[in-house]
Parts: C-alpha cells; sequence; structure tokens
C-alpha cells in the first residue's frame, strides 16, 4: 500500500530519513514525485536512515579510538571520558550531516 504524502511528512524515519525527508519534499518536488508514484519513497527514507545509522556507528568506533575514550579513561577521569564523548558524537554527526547535504546536492 502506498502512503499519502500526508502519511509520509507524518511518519519519525529516525534524524538522517527526517533530514532526507525534509530537503526532498522542499526542495526536490519531482524526486519526492517520482518516488511516491513508485512507491518507493517510504522504503527509500527508510533506507537513508539505516544506511547512515550504520555509518555513524561505524564512524564513532573510529573516533572514540583516536580520541583514546575507554573504560580505561572513564575509569580514571569520567568528566575527561564524558567530554571526549560528546566530541566524537558531534565529529561524527558533523561529518555525516556534510555528505548527507552533498548528497542532496548531487540529485
Amino acid at each position: 500500500m502506498v502512503m499519502s504524502d500526508e502519511e509520509i511528512l507524518a511518519k519519525n524515519y529516525g534524524p538522517w530519513g527526517n533530514m532526507r525527508k525534509k530537503f526532498l519534499h522542499e526542495y526536490r518536488q519531482a524526486e519526492w514525485g517520482l518516488l511516491q508514484d513508485a512507491g518507493r519513497l517510504d522504503s527509500y527514507l527508510k533506507k537513508v536512515n539505516d544506511d547512515y545509522t550504520a555509518k555513524t556507528e561505524d564512524l564513532m568506533a573510529a573516533e572514540l579510538e583516536r580520541l583514546g575514550v575507554n573504560e580505561d579513561l572513564k575509569s580514571r577521569d569520567v568528566m575527561a571520558w564524558v567530554q571526549r564523548y560528546g566530541q566524537a558524537r558531534g565529529n561524527v554527526r558533523e561529518t555525516l550531516q556534510k555528505e548527507l547535504e552533498k548528497e542532496n546536492g548531487n540529485i
């Protein structure tokens, strides 16, 4: 069953799927329409979120290692661990937001 535009707009696709949904709806109405007419918009937005969630996990692991965020640091200095963990999350989110924005421009 194909979802209506209203149903898709109301649905939560996760942070990455929602970003893509908003961009398509506001700036790429033709792309939105093509995906919607083909009955693929809902699954496409789910896939975008799933793909970027997986990328988040992979990049987060690498960034935590790069910043030395580990159990040893946590046991020695919880505040430093929290600060570095937050820094890692911010770095990963910024990297993936830029990637998604670049993809948005290359439709």
